[in-house]
This record gives C-alpha cells, structure tokens and sequence, in this order.
C-alpha cells in the first residue's frame, strides 16, 4: 500500500533496502555483540550499527549461537507457557467486501464473529492443544473500506484473527496450519460477500510464526 511505499522510499533514499520473503534463521554475534543475520536460503547480511528484531523471546535460543544468552534465562524459557495465543490469516481479494447485517450488506473496517457458547468452547479446547473450527471467535480487519492504496486496482486486504494453541495435542501446525486457516475462510466468507475460491492468495500464521 501507500504506507509500505513511502517507508520503501524513506529506506531507499538512505541508503537502505527493503528484503522480502527472507525468513532470519539464524543472527551472528562477534564479540559478544549481535552482528548480522542469515536468512533460510543461506544469504548472510552484515549490520552496520545493531540488529533490530521482533522476534519473541522464548525463540532467541533457537536463533542466536549456543551460548549467547545467560543459562538462566535460557532455563526460564524453556519453561515458559504461553496464555492465548493467535492465530491469523491474510487474504488478497479481488475487491473490497461487506458484512451481512439485519439490513442488508454494510462495509465496515472491522466485524466480529461466532457466539458466546463458541468462544467457551474455544477458550476450553485451547490448553488442550487443539483448534476450534465449529464456532470460533473471529475478528475481521478490513481495512481497504478506509485505506483504499493497501491493494491495486480496487481489490482489497483482509485479515482474521482468532486464537488458537501454540502447542497441538493431535498433529503438528504444518497441516493444521492450512486446515485450520481454510476453515476460518470458510466461515467469514459465509457472512460476507465474497466467496472463498474469490481469494487472489492467503496466508495463514500460526502461533509459532
């Protein structure tokens, strides 16, 4: 969108460059300072002056050299429970769409969905490591009815967010990941006027994303 262009150019203009689709899996360290990062396909980068991240603080351990961290908080992490944690998809449509409503179809920046009996049965299955896909809580982000340069050509942005248990008792996020997002795409395209074949591409994170 606009945004995105104008920090682009900001970073550009000094100097910078903006990488995308370069996932960091491992930061370097000399001398007991943070110096650069490498990304999955094996590309390091030097930092200059610092390296900013935000990556949660029970997953340093796994990206920066044995070592690095005090053991004491290396213990403390590996002993860290999460609370509730989110789950979150992103989808590209051809065009902005509306909620359903009593009086017919509205667009609105942001609805929530599902029932209060849903969002128990949620909250319950939650810290038994497994998804709720019959009746979950659900908020919609669509932000393109007041910010129209997020997506080309009159189509649009959509993000949902629901929670969903970083840890699962059946299975492993790499197939839930997809199962559990198409379900939640499923749902809100029910409520809303777009289909979920219309979806440009989709993008499910999970909580350890």
């Amino acid at each position: 969108g606009l945004g995105l262009a104008i920090a682009r150019g900001l970073v550009e203009a000094h100097g910078g460059r903006i990488v995308t689709g370069a996932p960091v899996v491992r930061i370097t360290v000399d001398g007991g300072r943070a110096s650069g990062v490498v990304t999955a396909d094996g590309t390091r980068y030097h930092a200059r002056l610092a390296v900013l991240s935000t990556i949660h603080a029970a997953r340093l351990a796994d990206v920066l050299p044995e070592g690095s961290l005090p053991e004491d908080f290396v213990t403390k992490m590996q002993n860290w429970k999460p609370g509730h944690t989110l789950f979150a998809v992103h989808i590209a449509l051809p065009r902005v769409p509306s909620f359903a409503t009593g009086e017919g179809w509205r667009p609105s920046t942001a609805g929530a969905l599902g029932s209060s009996d849903g969002l128990l049965a949620q909250i319950d299955a939650h810290p038994r490591g497994r998804t709720y896909p019959l009746d979950p809580w659900i908020l919609v982000v669509n932000p393109c009815v007041v910010d129209p340069d997020r997506a080309p050509d009159g189509a649009a942005t959509l993000k949902l967010l629901t929670i969903a248990p970083r840890n699962l008792t059946d299975g492993d996020w790499d197939t839930e990941r997809t199962r559990f997002g198409h379900a939640l795409v499923d749902r809100v395209a029910a409520r809303m006027d777009f289909e979920a074949d219309d979806a440009l591409a989709m993008v499910s994170e999970c909580p350890l994303d």
